[in-house]
């Protein structure tokens, strides 16, 4: 047994899917009517190019055609959960580790993120990777008065890194508030 927070941890920084599971089941009762909440929301936001078929996002086998979004259904997504501190402030923490309840087992927490850090002003990411989304990643950033925040998200690119990187000092740098 671990804490829910724990888990949250784990999959926000390790991209921990069994996490994503683990949380959905003891939300939703199982991972089938978790997927059902997900896409219940995805809706109330208003996003018609998203839709999951597991509480990690990952495409089932067979089904990739049914489990989808896009670059702009993501960032209004982490937009949405801008106003949960406790998501982005997990999404900071650089590296961790926290223990089964009982104490006998610990997990170890790296951050997946190498922007993390290396962003002026980063409010946290997130790493992604399936087969037909490729290398992907969602970062979170404000600029220097802390009064507009803005989310980049990048599909299928295999210099993430470094475009992530580029897209903020360009927009901080170009766009006046």
């Amino acid at each position: 047994k671990v804490k829910a927070e724990d888990l949250l941890k784990a999959m926000l920084l390790n991209s921990a899917n069994d996490a994503a599971t683990a949380l959905g089941v003891h939300i939703s009762g199982s991972a089938e009517k978790f997927v059902q909440l997900m896409n219940e929301r995805v809706k109330s936001l208003g996003l018609k190019d998203t839709h999951f078929c597991t509480p990690s996002g990952l495409e089932t086998d067979g089904r990739e055609d049914q489990c989808y979004s896009t670059a702009y259904d993501i960032a209004r997504i982490a937009a949405a959960s801008l106003k949960y501190d406790l998501i982005w402030d997990i999404m900071r923490i650089p590296e961790g580790q926290f223990y089964s309840t009982d104490g006998k087992y610990m997990h170890v927490l790296k951050n997946t993120d190498s922007l993390l850090g290396n962003v002026p002003n980063c409010l946290g990411g997130k790493t992604g990777f399936t087969p037909l989304a490729g290398k992907s990643l969602l970062l979170g950033a404000t600029d220097p008065t802390k009064k507009h925040r803005v989310i980049g998200v990048l599909l299928n690119d295999e210099r993430r890194w470094e475009e992530m990187s580029t897209l903020m000092n360009w927009v901080f740098g170009s766009y006046e508030w």
